[in-house]
């Protein structure tokens, strides 16, 4: 706990972190409050009316508010088609004007008409997959007989009888620009945890330690996964505030299928439930991004190295995102998981069908928990990549000069005698080299013989 604390405090000191997460954080707030706020600016009288309108009828659907709706546009629709309507500002109007009131009071009519029609389009759904159990069945094809009953299923209870406006929600469950500005802070902040040390050469004082091999990789770990889930919950929560205060988030108890684009979702959920999950799975992408770029800072000696393959390494899974064979091991598919969320799909696992969404989700845990390892591998048995520099400045003229050629390991061993060749060896052991190497030493003089010694 102490080492991961500490982990902790080295990325919280690192000056260039808080302004790099303000800045991004700014970024995202304008963002949304500019191109999703929905306040009405253009046209105040409309805005007005049409939520002036919408406050009448949003709830249960009843025969009292469907028939409000349809005599209005009905009215509104032979007023516009005549003409004979004043051009001038009324208060008769919720939008101050005949036409504006028409397009509002045709807008609802036609949500209404989706929901009613949502109904009937279900039920004709859940017939057909019946009959084709039945079909399958008789020929003897199992699987897709199992499939069909999970179709049965799952769209034989839906029923919308509620009226929400989902514009505001779909904006919000669909918003990505967070996700991209999570993945570039993170490249930013875990980069250097282990290739600055191997700069500074620190790894080995750290990995001769008694917990330098082990738990400080742990703690280097967990450290990098409490940064991603705390800029998570810091930018997906903004997301939250800003939607609200921008735009009008409604139906947060409807299903998830009242919103259009989620009509045959395989999910039963509630909106606010969707939400949940949605969350939890960002968060499970943004884990396997931050240990993927550490397993990177972990192969790479230098920052820089660690920078350039950790952003080559993503840019591919953008790139291949929205293949299903690639999102099952995809991180990019669990930050934008509305597209496999709204979809039913199965895949034939050994004779029975499981939907993609789960296969998505379990992939990922397991892609999440093979970089955990590979980081540990990689650091504690001090495999990485060098880039040896090709010029280095010399001393004396300051300018670069070519390294110096390595020098052989055999010269500096003590054994190297034994890999030399008779006749160096021979010439190693001449007298003249003896009597070199004897005038070097201290006790040279008792070395010497009697002559030389009288000489002496």
């Amino acid at each position: 706990m102490n080492l991961l604390i500490l982990e902790i405090g080295k990325i919280l000191k690192r000056r260039s972190v808080w302004i790099v997460f303000a800045l991004f954080l700014a970024v995202n707030i304008y963002n949304i409050t500019v191109n999703f706020s929905d306040a009405g600016e253009e046209d105040p009288d409309a805005f007005k009316g049409y939520w002036d309108v919408y406050r009448q009828i949003e709830g249960e659907m009843t025969e009292e508010t469907i028939s409000f709706v349809m005599r209005k546009y009905e009215q509104l629709s032979e007023l516009v088609a005549s003409g004979a309507y004043e051009t001038t500002p009324s208060d008769a109007f919720y939008t101050r004007y005949a036409f504006g009131d028409w397009g509002v009071f045709e807008a609802h009519r036609k949500e209404m008409e989706r929901i009613f029609f949502f109904n009937g389009n279900i039920e004709a759904l859940r017939k057909s997959a019946e009959d084709n159990i039945a079909f399958y069945e008789s020929v003897g094809n199992a699987y897709e007989a199992k499939k069909n009953r999970l179709v049965a299923d799952s769209y034989g209870t839906r029923i919308l009888s509620h009226y929400y406006d989902m514009a505001g929600m779909k904006k919000y469950l669909s918003y990505d620009f967070s996700s991209l500005l999570i993945i570039f802070l993170l490249i930013f902040i875990v980069c250097p945890m282990f290739s600055r040390e191997r700069e500074s050469g620190m790894d080995r004082l750290l990995l001769s330690s008694i917990k330098g091999r082990h738990t400080m990789v742990f703690a280097k770990k967990h450290a990098a996964a409490v940064t991603a889930l705390t800029i998570c919950l810091l930018f997906y929560l903004s997301d939250l505030v800003c939607f609200l205060a921008a735009s009008h988030l409604n139906g947060w108890f409807a299903p998830i299928y009242q919103i259009k684009q989620f009509d045959f979702s395989p999910l039963t959920l509630s909106v606010w439930q969707f939400a949940l999950l949605s969350f939890f799975l960002k968060c499970l992408g943004c884990l396997i991004i931050s240990q993927t770029i550490l397993f990177f800072s972990s192969l790479f000696k230098k920052t820089v190295a660690a920078f350039i393959a950790g952003t080559v390494v993503l840019l591919p899974c953008v790139w291949l995102y929205g293949q299903t064979a690639a999102d099952m091991v995809n991180p990019i598919a669990l930050l934008c998981n509305r597209d496999f969320l709204s979809t039913i799909a199965y895949a034939n696992i050994w004779g029975t069908p499981v939907s993609r969404f789960l296969i998505v989700i379990v992939s990922g845990f397991a892609v999440l928990a093979a970089v955990y390892g590979l980081v540990h591998l990689t650091y504690v048995k001090r495999f990485f990549i060098s880039i040896p520099p090709v010029f280095r400045c010399s001393s004396g003229e300051g300018r670069p000069s070519p390294l110096p050629p390595r020098r052989p390991a055999g010269i500096v061993r003590p054994d190297s005698l034994l890999r030399r060749s008779p006749e160096e060896k021979d010439c190693l052991s001449a007298p003249s080299f003896q009597r070199s190497a004897d005038a070097a030493r201290p006790d040279s003089l008792l070395r010497r013989s009697p002559e030389e010694k009288d000489q002496k």
